[in-house]
């Protein structure tokens, strides 16, 4: 993530782009495997968002 200066004002619109493009990058990064893939769902918002952004049909899903 970029550094910004505290004095600069930027747009929340503008923040949670860059947020959701950072966080999709790295999840898609993460998702380059040639074994089986499996999501341990915590019930939390950052796994939840993480299997929301994976989403893959082969996915398996342990809650």
């Amino acid at each position: 993530m970029p550094d910004i200066p505290p004095e600069i004002n930027v747009k929340l619109d503008d923040f949670i782009k860059e947020i959701q493009e950072t966080v999709t990058a790295s999840v898609v990064q993460r998702l380059m495997y040639d074994l089986p893939l499996g999501a341990f769902l915590s019930g939390g918002l950052d796994s939840s968002i993480i299997a929301a952004i994976a989403k893959l049909p082969d996915i398996i899903y342990f809650l």
